[in-house]
């Protein structure tokens, strides 16, 4: 006999034995033991396993409607309580998609739609985290919402969906006046910024179509939308940005980094053979410190990048940085033997005295010890 087929009468004394997490997880095994077991439920309040999920929200996420609608029908139930991560049943809803069990949530008139779980994320900004866009319609559509919450980066739900390349949603949410589609992030990205880093073609293409977007935004480190795509390798983004005619290809974040300087650094062939044949570029721009795309593609160890910008002839090959490095102590400082091989076939010295490093003279005076030491153990012997 299954345990189901057992009596109520004998399911609920042993209901009585068991803890309130494994009484709550035995429920959710089928319909009939969450009945039996669910007046006990609501009565001690359990909560399920170790992150404090609780029936309702448990139910909202996995969208079983007939246990949503037993569970708010006891009055003794609070719809709105939150788990350990500060998310209630409604929230669930939203970033799981739930859209009726949303709807007959928010129909209570007892839940919060704005509520902040403990990264400070709303209903709105889960249903927008996961491309949810009949759950985020809903949310939008709802009195009082607001549309431009922020979480603890500093995040809204159109950043998040815009960096998620959710489509679909960030149309959702654009379509709402109070919008605020420029809104950055604590390190400065905006919407459009997040899409151009993480590739999203689509997305950029909706939002450089908004009157409002600030194309030359950016972030606090003085990157554009195009240096975070070149950064990323992103070729299409990049090409993208670029048909809409408001990048400056010269253009220097804080660090002077052109966005061919980021895709040097970052070892992105493709991109950085796309910009160096584009007119205008200056393949030997330096930065702050003095340092070429080269030099930065020697520094980072980007083989592949420094094979290609070597073969150029328009590449400067003989170039100190700010502090008086050669290209081949960039190369030394990284003790890379490999790119050290790598200059040498482009004809680059190699040979030449290598200057002391801190490492070097830690080592000689070690030795020096040493010796002095082994001398003066055969001396008193």
């Amino acid at each position: 006999m299954l345990l189901p087929d057992l009596p109520n009468e004998i399911l609920a004394l042993i209901g009585r034995y068991l803890l309130a997490e494994s009484l709550c997880a035995l429920t959710l095994t089928c319909r009939h033991l969450f009945l039996v077991y669910q007046p006990e439920l609501v009565r001690s309040n359990a909560k399920a396993l170790a992150w404090g999920w609780t029936p309702l929200s448990l139910a909202a996420r996995h969208g079983h409607h007939a246990i949503v609608e037993l569970l708010l029908s006891d009055p003794r139930e609070d719809p709105d309580q939150r788990d350990k991560e500060g998310e209630t049943a409604l929230f669930w809803a939203a970033r799981c998609g739930q859209a009726p069990i949303l709807r007959r949530l928010l129909a209570t008139n007892r839940v919060n739609p704005t509520r902040q779980n403990h990264q400070d994320q709303t209903p709105l900004y889960g249903a927008a985290s996961r491309g949810q866009t009949l759950t985020t319609r809903l949310l939008l559509d709802t009195p009082g919402i607001e549309p431009n919450p922020i979480n603890e980066s500093g995040r809204t739900p159109l950043w998040i969906a815009a960096a998620q390349g959710h489509v679909s949603t960030v149309e959702c949410l654009l379509a709402v006046p109070a919008i605020d589609i420029n809104r950055s992030d604590d390190s400065g990205s905006s919407p459009l910024l997040a899409a151009a880093s993480y590739g999203r073609e689509e997305v950029m293409a909706i939002l450089a179509k908004e009157i409002q977007v600030d194309l030359r935004a950016r972030d606090n480190h003085g990157r554009t939308a195009l240096a975070r795509a070149a950064g990323k390798g992103h070729i299409r983004v990049v090409r993208q940005l670029l048909n809409m005619g408001q990048f400056d290809l010269g253009s220097r974040d804080l660090e002077g980094w052109t966005p061919l300087a980021h895709a040097t650094w970052y070892g992105h062939t493709a991109v950085v053979s796309f910009l160096a044949d584009l007119e205008g570029v200056d393949i030997n721009s330096r930065d702050h410190l003095g340092r070429t795309p080269l030099f930065l593609a020697i520094r980072n160890g980007q083989y592949e990048v420094v094979n290609y910008l070597c073969n150029r002839a328009d590449v400067e090959q003989d170039v100190t940085d700010s502090t008086g490095k050669t290209l081949r102590m960039a190369a030394q400082d990284n003790e890379d033997r490999i790119m050290l091989a790598l200059l040498g076939s482009f004809g680059l010295r190699i040979d030449e005295p290598l200057p002391l490093t801190l490492k070097d003279v830690l080592h000689i005076v070690g030795f020096v010890i040493a010796l002095i030491a082994m001398l003066a153990g055969k001396f008193l012997s």
